[in-house]
């Protein structure tokens, strides 16, 4: 009955796909198959040695890392990020993380424990309704069986956005902004840390730091998106 009532709701209100526009069908989610076959996918999944995970090489050790898609200017994904943080599409980027998840569950000897979306100061969720990161996460969390927490890291100092500063300014901007709660819950714990878009890596490192001392973690990233340059 359920199944009815949303394909004769579709048939009156269409759900259409939030990159082409085009009518979306039975099975799909938020994107065409057509867009979905279209996404700039990274290609090397969780690969040991991937562009994300270099990033980090020489700052701090990561058990993983990873990034779904390639951020170009001008891009499709510039696009879909633009949708996701200011049109407040966030069920795209919980799609998106369910197609991501897809990619790499194969990849996870065992689930993660515990998935960590970078979060945003209260005024900018605020702002925006919703963290764009905490809805990528949930998608990534329903296919490989881990939980998402948005309690134990927290951004305790509001900055301005980070999107058109130079590499030296980002990583001034972020220093000493997050904090992390109740460690002891992720003690011997693999916990991941969900962003959107890595760049610099400048704000991920900055919450890495805030967890890498606590016993047992072992700790990694994840995006939605990677920006080569």
């Amino acid at each position: 009955m359920k199944a009815w009532i949303k394909s004769a709701g579709n048939l009156f209100f269409p759900v259409v796909c939030q990159s082409c526009g085009s009518w979306l069908v039975q099975g799909e989610n938020a994107l065409c198959m057509h867009c979905v076959d279209e996404l700039p996918r990274t290609g090397y999944s969780l690969q040991p040695g991937n562009p994300t995970e270099r990033i980090f090489w020489g700052r701090i050790d990561l058990a993983l890392a990873g990034s779904f898609l390639e951020f170009r200017e001008g891009g499709v994904v510039q696009d879909l990020m633009h949708r996701i943080k200011y049109k407040g599409q966030k069920e795209l980027a919980h799609a998106l993380g369910l197609l991501y998840a897809e990619e790499i569950k194969s990849r996870f000897q065992s689930p993660p424990d515990i998935l960590l979306p970078v979060p945003l100061h209260p005024r900018r969720e605020r702002q925006r309704g919703y963290n764009q990161s905490e809805w990528f996460a949930k998608g990534m969390a329903e296919i490989l069986e881990c939980t998402v927490n948005t309690d134990l890291l927290k951004r305790e100092i509001y900055s301005q956005s980070q999107t058109r500063k130079g590499r030296f300014t980002r990583w001034e901007n972020v220093g000493h902004i997050f904090m992390a709660r109740n460690k002891r819950l992720l003690e011997g714990k693999t916990a991941i840390l969900v962003d959107d878009v890595v760049t610099t890596g400048a704000t991920l490192e900055a919450c890495l730091q805030c967890l890498r001392d606590i016993p047992g973690i072992r700790l990694g990233v994840l995006s939605l998106a990677i920006a080569n340059g």
